[in-house]
């Protein structure tokens, strides 16, 4: 049985590595992702969702993401020593 986490996970990974082309020719829309190609590209996130909806439902593992550069998302964590 396929697990749709792990399969999910691995299709974002390709996904990832695809980003730097989608970047150059469709900065700005949204993709459908979908073993490991272009499944298509929309205008906002709700036109694609409903158009992988319309094709696999919720039975085939897919990405739908932004097209935009990656995010880094910075941390800190404080820690009062004084009660360790």
């Amino acid at each position: 049985m396929l697990d749709p986490n792990s399969a999910i996970s691995d299709e974002y990974r390709r996904f990832e590595v695809a980003l730097p082309d989608l970047l150059s020719r469709h900065a700005g829309k949204w993709v459908v992702f979908f073993r490991g190609e272009v499944a298509s590209i929309h205008d906002d996130h709700d036109s694609a969702l409903r158009w992988a909806l319309d094709r696999w439902g919720m039975d085939e593992p897919y990405v739908i993401a932004p097209i935009e550069e990656p995010r880094v998302l910075g941390g800190s964590c404080l820690f009062d020593w004084s009660r360790a």
